[in-house]
């Protein structure tokens, strides 16, 4: 049965090691995103605040559910052994969390390639067209006719993650179009 000292240990044990856990994944965070922040190559206005505060809360929301394992643990015939066990969740969970914060930090600090082009554009999200190896496949787009200084032009704006192939278009006529390398 559930007893009000099972919610003030989990509390006890729980809260403080939080501070830990989030220190571990700001860390991550910094280490990720901080570097290219502070050497001007990743400038403040690419970085989304909104989605680190919404990580940040999604994590300590998923750092919640140990809460049930604990209460359910305490009030089990397990209640002795579980307190061996609670370095080793927290120790997994924190690991477990520690890696999608690198993935998800990490996809925020490289999710600009390059800034001069974002700068210059004025949008922060650039698509590139990827071969899906799929002839069924498609990409909507609009045809420009352009001269040879303007192709040499957009070759020079097009950053090293792009390449210009010759492609047959689903109209049969052929025309160049930036893949990602």
């Amino acid at each position: 049965m559930l007893k009000r000292e099972h919610i003030t240990d989990a509390i006890a044990f729980w809260e403080p090691a939080r501070i830990g856990y989030n220190l571990v994944l700001a860390l991550i965070t910094a280490a990720l995103i901080g570097p290219p922040l502070m050497s001007g190559a990743l400038p403040f206005n690419f970085v989304s605040v909104p989605s680190l505060i919404i990580l940040a809360v999604v994590a300590n929301v998923a750092y919640c559910v140990i809460y049930p394992i604990d209460l359910f643990l305490q009030s089990s015939d397990f209640r002795e052994r579980r307190r061996g066990w609670r370095i080793g969740l927290w120790l997994t969970g924190t690991m477990f969390a520690a890696a999608l914060t690198w993935l998800c930090a990490g996809a925020i600090a490289n999710e600009v390639v390059d800034y001069d082009v974002l700068a210059k554009s004025g949008e922060r999200f650039h698509p590139i067209v990827v071969r899906s190896g799929d002839g069924a496949d498609r990409v909507a787009g609009t045809v420009f006719e352009i001269s040879a200084a303007e192709l040499a032009a957009a070759d020079a704006y097009e950053v090293a993650d792009y390449e210009r192939v010759e492609a047959q278009l689903a109209s049969g006529s052929r025309a160049w179009v930036y893949v990602k390398r």
